[in-house]
Formats: C-alpha cells, structure tokens, sequence
C-alpha cells in the first residue's frame, strides 16, 4: 500500500501547484511572476518533503532500538528502573 500513498501524495502536491499557479495566472501577472511563484512552489513542497521523510526516518529508527533492547531486556525504564539505578 506504500505505493499507493506515494501516488496520492505526488497528485496532491500536483494539484496544488498548479492551483497556486493558475491563481497567479488569474490575476494577470507577468511571465516571470509565474515561474517565480512555480518555482518557489517547488522548492517549499521538496523542503517539506524532505523534513517528513527525515523525521519519518528518524522516528522508524528509534522505535526499532526501543523494540530491540525491550525484547532483550536491556530498557528499563519507569519507576522500577529509577529505583534499581540508585
């Protein structure tokens, strides 16, 4: 299912460049207005992409040393572990 969020995630992000296109182009503005706005519009959406996935990432990371050392019982945490640190 992976893929299918990937594709609905580029329609998305299509759709609402050229919705933030077509509103520049709507107000009559000039040629270099447009791609300023388009291009501004690319970098914002590749910005956002990269911080989800780098925090996506760092996330998935974490979780699966928290997994790894719970089942090796290596993690104690909560009041016991505080108790049995003294």
């Amino acid at each position: 299912m992976a893929g299918c969020a990937e594709v609905l995630g580029a329609n998305d992000r299509i759709i609402s460049k050229a919705s933030l296109i077509t509103a520049v182009a709507s107000a009559h503005a000039e040629h270099a207005h447009l791609v300023h706005t388009g291009l501004s519009g690319l970098v914002a959406t590749a910005m956002s992409m990269a911080r989800d996935e780098y925090v996506s990432g760092s996330l998935q990371a974490r979780y699966r040393n928290s997994s790894a050392r719970r089942r090796s019982g290596g993690a104690r945490s909560g009041w016991r572990a505080s108790i049995l640190r003294r």
